[in-house]
């Protein structure tokens, strides 16, 4: 089925590049609902994935698209975990989830909507799963961008415990390592003295609270950045999320941290949603109507 679904809208696309605002080429496929559309969705992979691996945002074009509602899925800078993207001069240059600089994500989501609204698109909705709620949450704490009339975050994770529980014991001497070695030249540089060939300066991004990516959605942090967003926000949890512990626990203090945040679990579900995709896009389709499309004209 997922199969079939998927074929059927790969025939209506278009492949779409973009630069990010500091040059680099970057991909996307653009799933429109008519030609005349003015409103997307953006979708967001998360750390190390890419714009094709999940079918989520597939699902929700299947229920948002009779109101004239496209959807973008687009690569950014951290797709796989090692990549090679070329500049505007045709330079290469390394890249990937295990050495991007988390902080550029605001280059690439800005860059995605500049291309969108290029093509005639006025008004966004950002939607990120996993990893890329991160960069959603960043991107939304540091920009004022009057075009996003909200944010779908489907199973953010809480990547400080996560790669904790990962390392275990070498949890404090990585951190340690890392920290010296973001002092020299060869902070940005993939290395196998660190977990899955990362870099000292990802490492530390994903691992070390005194970093957004690390501390935006872990219970102990607060969620005070979480809390200071001013976009409608749907998050929807997985009932038995490997990444995550407690999703009931983590629905309230979600909801006691923002008002504007409408918090959903999908019973059962694991981190992926496999098998629970059009659970989800229902979920989305009815927070789109009722919360960010409402005040638009179709």
């Amino acid at each position: 089925m997922v199969t079939t679904r998927v074929a059927l809208h790969i025939s209506k696309c278009e492949l779409v590049d973009f630069f990010t605002l500091d040059c680099l080429w970057l991909q996307g496929l653009l799933l429109r609902a008519k030609p005349d559309s003015q409103i997307a969705v953006v979708y967001v992979h998360g750390v190390d994935s890419n714009f094709y691996r999940s079918h989520l945002p597939i699902f929700v074009f299947d229920y948002i698209k009779a109101k004239g509602v496209s959807v973008f899925l687009v690569n950014n800078r951290g797709h796989d975990p090692i990549n090679l993207l070329r500049d505007n001069k045709g330079n290469s240059i390394l890249s990937g989830g295990n050495v991007e600089r988390f902080e550029d994500c605001l280059l690439d989501i800005e860059g995605a909507l500049d291309r969108l609204s290029g093509l005639g698109y006025k008004k966004f909705v950002l939607m990120a799963h996993s990893g890329g709620s991160q960069k959603v949450a960043y991107y939304l704490n540091n920009k004022t961008d009057a075009r996003i009339v909200g944010a779908v975050l489907i199973a953010p994770p809480d990547d400080y415990k996560v790669f904790k529980k990962v390392l275990g014991d070498k949890y404090k001497k990585t951190i340690r390592a890392a920290k010296l070695r973001i002092k020299t030249s060869l902070a940005d540089k993939p290395s196998d003295e660190f977990l899955h060939f990362k870099s000292a300066r990802r490492i530390l991004s994903l691992c070390d609270t005194d970093n957004f990516e690390a501390r935006v959605f872990n219970l102990e942090q607060g969620f005070h950045e979480f809390g200071g967003i001013n976009k409608k926000i749907l998050i929807i949890l997985a009932g038995n999320d490997e990444h995550v512990e407690g999703p009931r626990q983590l629905m309230l203090k979600l909801k006691e941290a923002n008002e504007s945040a409408t918090v959903k679990i999908i019973k059962n579900a694991k981190h992926s949603f496999i098998g629970y995709e059009e659970s989800v896009a229902k979920e989305v389709n009815k927070w789109l109507l009722k919360n960010a499309l409402s005040n638009i004209c179709f």
